[in-house]
């Protein structure tokens, strides 16, 4: 395979692992830490693939190195595997505000909220009184 043969391999081979993994072409860019349109020219092959983004690119998909360069056609081969379901907490997540270093409970956010549009509804009726 001559190196025209092998950029137009490895630009099929990026699109077919990112579009078999559910990512953008922008969700990719930001997974290597490069520009989208860095990116989408490496996948159009205007742009050269650095061994340390063919590298993090087969980390990410799970694939040998050899996925990405190599003539193997992935559509029809079990080197591509099923996208990885993201991680999800299986705690609940407890969320709360701190003002001037004490932790405000969100159950308690309802009634502060109350109690600052009373606050700022009087400070504007006191400003509009000294104004008359």
């Amino acid at each position: 395979m001559n190196l025209t043969e092998t950029m137009s391999k490895v630009k099929q081979n990026l699109k077919t692992l990112r579009t078999k993994n559910g990512y953008t072409q922008r969700g990719m860019a930001e997974k290597l830490e490069v520009h989208y349109t860095t990116y989408n020219k490496i996948e159009l092959g205007e742009n050269t693939l650095t061994l340390k983004n063919a590298q993090k690119l087969a980390a990410i998909y799970a694939v040998s190195l050899d996925a990405i360069i190599s003539d193997v056609d992935l559509e029809s081969t079990s080197e591509v595997k099923e996208p990885i379901e993201p991680y999800t907490a299986q705690a609940p997540i407890r969320i709360y505000i701190e003002i001037d270093g004490q932790k405000i409970e969100p159950e308690r956010l309802p009634s502060l909220i109350h109690k600052l549009e009373a606050l700022i509804a009087e400070e504007n009726a006191e400003i509009k009184k000294n104004k008359s």
